[in-house]
């Protein structure tokens, strides 16, 4: 996306999602293809282990310098290697305001 000038993004990620118990599933961002940013943002921990599938949905407010922006969401599974998540019908936007 484009800002024309310094400002703060909304970037939302919103998925179905089921994760296996003992495991938990973590949420970072990255901008312009810097490192990962977990918890800097919004909150860390996208999900937790439920019985079935839920939508989960989280969003970070991230401030952005002027121009041209990527912001990236990256998820991970924490647990021991054998533990699973599957993310389902995934979507990220990111907003920013116009005048």
């Amino acid at each position: 996306m484009s800002v024309p000038t310094a400002a703060t993004v909304k970037a939302s990620l919103t998925s179905d999602v089921g994760v296996d118990a003992g495991a938990e599933v973590r949420l970072a961002w990255s901008l312009n293809s810097s490192a990962l940013v977990e918890g800097a943002f919004g909150p860390a921990n996208f999900a937790n282990h439920a019985e079935f599938f839920e939508t989960r949905s989280t969003f970070g407010l991230i401030p952005v310098g002027a121009g041209t922006v990527t912001v990236q969401p990256f998820v991970r599974v924490v647990g021991t290697s054998s533990k699973r998540a599957t993310l389902l019908q995934r979507c990220v936007a990111v907003e920013a305001s116009t005048s």
